[in-house]
């Protein structure tokens, strides 16, 4: 739908949650989550003049036209310049106190520990 809702950026802006503006809109919480998301075909004038009222704006604030065709162009653009995270690291240590890039206990090789850390069992 080329009718895109910003509702959530405005909220923000104000600094306020959903529940605070559905109570003071007299909605459900549902049903801002349901404007939030786009999920809706359709709003109330009624509705709008409370949500710009509550949240001092005008509805070209709330409401933003994007035709379909530029819409996918701009998808398509995020999708390639997203990048991938790398995983965590997770450590392999196979006794408790032993740093993560020693593995002592399976290698019998010196590793120098961290100031202040106990001995290791496995060194010796």
């Amino acid at each position: 739908m080329p009718i895109i809702i910003e509702l959530d950026v405005m909220l923000a802006r104000r600094k306020m949650r959903s529940k605070e503006l559905a109570e003071r809109i007299g909605i459900t919480e549902q049903n801002v989550s349901l404007l939030k998301s786009g999920k809706v075909k359709g709003v109330r004038f009624e509705t709008l003049e409370k949500i710009c009222d509550v949240l001092d704006c005008q509805p070209g604030d709330i409401l933003i036209y994007e035709p379909e065709k530029l819409r996918k162009i701009r998808q398509k653009h995020a999708a390639r310049t997203t990048k991938v995270q790398p995983k965590p690291y997770r450590s392999r240590a196979v006794e408790p106190g032993l740093p993560p890039f020693c593995w002592q206990a399976a290698f019998p090789i010196s590793c120098q520990l961290p100031p202040g850390s106990p001995p290791s069992p496995a060194v010796e």
